[in-house]
C-alpha cells in the first residue's frame, strides 16, 4: 500500500475552502500536484483511474499527482478544505492516503490558514501544513462517535446491551 512519506518533507503550494453546488460534479483532470482533501460536510464523489472514491464528513483523502480524476456522478454538496502540495510516496510511508480525522482539531488549524494574509511568509503556511499532517498522522485509528458505537454493538451483539454502556463508550 502506497502512503505519503514524511521522511522527505512535502511542500505546501496553495490551499482554500471549497463548497459544491447542488448536482455539481468533481472536475475531470490529470493534475501534476498532490491534493489533500479534508471533508467537513456533504459527500464528495469522483473516480481515480476508474476507481470510485466517496468521501464523507471527517474523512481525508490524498489525491496523488498524474492520476486521472473524473466526476462521473454528482456529489452531495460537499464542503471541504483542500491543500495543493508536492509530496513523495512509498510503501513504507507514514501517512495513509485515506483516513479519518478530528474535525474540531483540524478546523482550528484551517482557521489559522484563513487568518494568514496573502503577504504571509511561505514558512508560516508550511508550518500550518505540517501541523495538519501531524494531526492526521496522530489520528490514525481515530474513530468518530458513531463508529465507536457501531463497533461496540458489533462486538457485543450477543450480550445484553445497555444504554449506559453505549453512553460510556461514546462519552454522551
Amino acid at each position: 500500500m502506497v502512503k505519503l512519506s514524511l521522511q522527505k518533507l512535502p511542500h505546501y503550494v496553495f490551499s482554500s475552502n471549497r463548497q459544491f453546488e447542488k448536482d455539481e460534479r468533481h472536475i475531470c483532470r490529470i493534475y501534476d500536484m498532490s491534493v489533500l482533501i479534508l471533508m467537513r460536510k456533504g459527500i464528495l464523489r469522483f473516480n481515480e483511474n476508474g476507481n470510485p472514491i466517496e468521501l464523507k464528513r471527517g474523512e481525508y483523502y490524498i489525491q496523488r499527482p498524474n492520476i486521472l480524476q473524473e466526476g462521473a456522478v454528482p456529489s452531495d454538496q460537499p464542503n471541504y478544505y483542500f491543500i495543493h502540495f508536492n509530496g513523495h510516496y512509498s510503501s513504507d510511508g507514514s501517512l495513509p492516503l485515506r483516513g479519518t480525522f478530528n474535525i474540531d482539531e483540524i478546523q482550528k488549524i484551517v482557521e489559522k490558514f484563513d487568518n494568514l494574509k496573502d503577504s504571509s511568509e511561505k514558512i508560516e503556511k508550511e508550518i500550518l501544513f505540517y501541523e495538519i499532517l501531524t494531526s492526521l498522522k496522530n489520528s490514525i485509528g481515530y474513530k468518530t462517535t458513531s463508529e465507536k458505537i457501531h463497533d461496540y454493538i458489533l462486538d457485543n451483539y450477543n450480550k445484553d446491551l445497555k444504554l449506559d454502556d453505549l453512553c460510556k463508550i461514546s462519552f454522551l
